[in-house]
């Protein structure tokens, strides 16, 4: 019995791995892709593989809503206004910029979360509360202090930000 839970572990923490190495690998690709719109599809494989450690945190929800939301609409959305507002291919294409500020700022970020991370008590030692059930988050998400009403509005930035991208990448006789 401890053999089998012992081995669930590992293929847990396996897939967890599989999944980390993929958000890395995305985010390596959106900051190296020369062309835009390969940068939108890897930030698009960046939020699947994201939905995915959701699905082994034993967050079923939350991951098919980050599939939804972010894998569905704005990775389309992103791509969408991408392909809209360039007219031509060069557009696509950007220059690699190399900045030691960014570097030092990336590095100095990733030692802070590295401290953090090692020098806080360990969660697994804590006893977590229950996770609510569906019923009980569908009552708080749309109740009216709920989630609802943000996420809408937030919806409603992005097509705004859309149809601004579309006008401000017109041409000016037309």
């Amino acid at each position: 019995r401890k053999e089998a839970k012992l081995m669930s572990l590992s293929l847990n923490m396996i897939a967890f791995c599989i999944f980390a190495f993929a958000i890395l690998l995305g985010a390596l690709g959106v900051m190296t892709s020369k062309n835009v719109v390969h940068g939108a599809y890897w930030l698009l494989e960046m939020a699947v593989a994201s939905a995915g450690i959701f699905y082994f945190l034993d967050s079923a929800y939350i991951a098919v809503m980050q599939l939804m939301v972010y894998g569905g609409a704005v990775g389309v959305l992103v791509i969408f206004t991408i392909m809209i507002t360039l007219r031509s291919r060069d557009e696509a294409i950007r220059p690699l910029d190399f900045s030691v500020f960014a570097l030092i700022g990336a590095l100095a970020f990733f030692g802070l979360m590295a401290y953090a991370i090692l020098t806080s008590p360990s969660m697994a030692a804590q006893h977590l509360p229950a996770m609510p059930q569906l019923a009980e988050f569908g009552k708080e998400m749309f109740s009216l202090k709920g989630y609802s009403l943000p996420f809408e509005i937030a919806s409603l930035i992005l097509t705004v930000a859309l149809v601004a991208a579309v006008w401000w990448t017109k041409d000016g006789d037309n």
